[in-house]
């Protein structure tokens, strides 16, 4: 009777683990089903990431590296957007799709969406760094062409004074220098003050609130001049250009001052980290995936 008794014992036990690994069979099948196109979208997210140089992504940030030309920056924030960065954010939608109710898939399944939320932050901060890449050339370019300019216009305004004048027209020269160098020290004052230590919020603040109504005053004195001298007309003209480029320049200043602030935030680097978090995660959940298959065979 023992014997009889242990036998279905053991009988009901193999029949309750046949039935554990069956399902479990079903739901990793189920799982792995409901998977497949975050796989798909995993597949191509890793083939448009090895389309980008890592390293020179670091002198993008850092601006270290001279050499590297415009149009590589413009492929790469290209790929970002029109790949990496859509492609992640589809898989994170994905993921809210996948209903996991066996507990063992769901431990294993933690991992891979960390790995997707992770492939998103990073998509999105390596293009934004770019952005701001792209941004502090732009205004940098902008920054040489006013220096360009205010040189430029100095130096014609310069050799049109030096040049022998009527006395109607010395008068009249006078009368815009008198107003270019009215508020000069005033302007150069404040000039230096972007220099200081404050935040791009209080340096633009000066921008706009002191710097800017000082050259507006001096456009608007020298637009009001009644002149009728050709040579006294083109100095103005020539300061005039003079104190627009300025606009322009303390402007580009402040959003140079900006991007750099920007980009202590984003720390491109510390991004850069990331891809090999994900990797390691993404390999410990196809392993660990793989044990749990193997053990329903």
């Amino acid at each position: 009777m023992y014997k009889i008794f242990k036998v279905a014992t053991l009988s009901i036990i193999v029949l309750l683990l046949c039935a554990c690994r069956s399902s479990l069979s079903n739901d990793l099948e189920m799982y792995e089903s409901s998977m497949k196109k975050i796989y798909a979208l995993d597949k191509k997210y890793y083939e448009h990431l090895s389309e980008i140089d890592l390293e020179k992504i670091e002198h993008v940030s850092t601006r270290t590296e001279k050499d590297i030309e415009r149009s590589e920056v413009d492929k790469l924030k290209k790929n970002i957007d029109d790949n990496l960065i859509p492609i992640s954010e589809e898989m994170v939608e994905e993921l809210e799709k996948i209903d996991i109710t066996n507990e063992e898939i769901k431990k294993i399944h933690k991992d891979y969406a960390e790995s997707i939320h992770l492939k998103e932050s990073f998509s999105k901060e390596l293009g934004a760094g770019t952005d701001l890449f792209i941004a502090y050339e732009e205004s940098t370019d902008q920054l040489i062409k006013d220096s360009e300019a205010v040189s430029a216009a100095k130096e014609e305004r310069q050799s049109i004074i030096q040049k022998d004048h009527s006395k109607q027209a010395n008068n009249e020269i006078d009368e815009v220098i008198d107003i270019v160098n009215e508020k000069s020290k005033e302007l150069e004052d404040n000039v230096t003050l972007l220099q200081g230590d404050d935040d791009a919020d209080e340096k633009e603040r000066i921008v706009e609130e002191v710097l800017m109504p000082i050259l507006d005053d001096q456009i608007e004195k020298l637009n009001q001049l009644s002149l009728e001298t050709d040579d006294a007309k083109a100095v103005r003209s020539m300061s005039l250009e003079m104190f627009y480029t300025f606009k322009s320049y303390y402007r580009e200043r402040i959003n140079i001052i900006k991007i750099y602030e920007e980009e202590q935030d984003i720390q491109t680097q510390k991004s850069i980290s990331k891809i090999e978090t994900f990797k390691k995660l993404d390999d410990t959940y196809h392993e660990e995936l793989n044990k749990l298959k193997e053990e329903t065979k």
